[in-house]
């Protein structure tokens, strides 16, 4: 009797805890945001095949590597050229090209006679116009014909390159022709191949390093164009 009583006493408190869990209000929890985490570390060393991810992979594309040229084949369109573009070099219409700053594109020749007239010569060099503008005067020959009073000796070119003179001495020759006059002039002549750079619309005068009796000059070459 008391075995069954205390069966009875357990059952029951079995019972009166499941109807306190069923009836009593239940409160749901909400889940929280999850929070933004931010790796500052730096990153561990990689490998790929026993190779360091820092280091460039070597890649193939069909067998070729990636930084060797790869061949193109078809037509390949570029969209970064001018529109009036055209470019046409083939073999039945070549594509001719020609050098613009060529000596004989633009030559000069100029000269000055001032015989019996003072000492030396001078003569303008080219200065060029607003349309065509000279950067450089180029002489590449010198012919001069002086009336001095000595034996044959040196001609001198006086010429300007941006502001400074520069002399330039040529050997004379003489024709040995002693000319009927008081001073007893005596001819010398000079014709020399050069390469004298000038400024464009200076003078270039012709003397000689003892009293003379004028010269004739002649200079000729090219304009270097800017």
């Amino acid at each position: 009797m008391r075995q069954f009583a205390r069966l009875f006493m357990a059952a029951l408190s079995m019972t009166i805890l499941a109807l306190v869990v069923i009836f009593v209000p239940h409160k749901d929890v909400n889940a929280q945001s999850p929070t933004q985490v931010q790796v500052v570390n730096t990153p561990l060393p990689v490998t790929v095949r026993g190779i360091a991810v820092a280091t460039p992979v070597p890649v193939t594309v069909r067998g070729i590597a990636v930084g060797a040229p790869l061949p193109v084949s078809g037509t390949v369109s570029v969209g970064n050229f001018p529109s009036t573009q055209t470019v046409s070099n083939t073999g039945s219409a070549p594509l001719f090209v020609r050098d613009v700053d060529s000596a004989g594109r633009n030559p000069f020749s100029v000269e000055s006679n001032n015989i019996g007239s003072g000492s030396g010569a001078s003569v303008a060099l080219p200065s060029g116009t607003a349309s065509v503008p000279i950067q450089t005067v180029v002489i590449e020959f010198v012919s001069a014909l002086c009336q001095e009073g000595t034996a044959p000796g040196d001609i001198y070119l006086t010429t300007f390159l941006a502001g400074s003179p520069t002399d330039f001495f040529l050997a004379a020759t003489g024709n040995g022709v002693v000319l009927s006059n008081p001073n007893g002039w005596t001819e010398i002549t000079v014709a020399q191949q050069t390469r004298i750079y000038a400024s464009p619309g200076t003078q270039a005068r012709i003397g000689t390093p003892f009293p003379n009796n004028g010269c004739i000059v002649s200079l000729s070459g090219h304009l270097i164009p800017q």
